[in-house]
């Protein structure tokens, strides 16, 4: 059974993975049946390695050494209700777009 080659260029980083598929080769008609049972914990595993990594290719495609990396919290004393840290989280990346926008401007970066 011969194996497939994935080659995946997700910003700086190459990935090639070499696998074997049952599927390979076969016709595909098109239509999938209804789910009928409850998926088992080896294809949940599955499922859930491959989330990873197409997450891990959105970061390295995306962001690049040199970006920042960001993380806000509350205390729990001071932890307001999830519309206010809504509106918060709106009212901060307003004030950081004007912020970015001003700095661009005075590098001549923005028109």
């Amino acid at each position: 059974m011969p194996y497939i080659k994935r080659i995946v260029k997700a910003g700086n980083t190459i990935e090639v993975k070499k696998y074997f598929s049952a599927r390979f080769g076969k016709k595909d008609n098109g239509s999938r049946a209804q789910k009928e049972n409850e998926t088992n914990e080896k294809q949940k595993k599955v499922n859930e390695n491959n989330a990873v990594e197409k997450l891990t290719w959105l970061i390295n495609e995306n962001f690049a050494d040199g970006d920042y990396h960001i993380v806000l919290t509350y205390s729990d004393e001071k932890r307001p209700s999830a519309d206010e840290s809504a509106e918060l989280l709106k009212k901060y990346l307003r004030k950081l777009r004007s912020e970015y926008r001003r700095q661009a401007r005075s590098l001549n970066i923005l028109p």
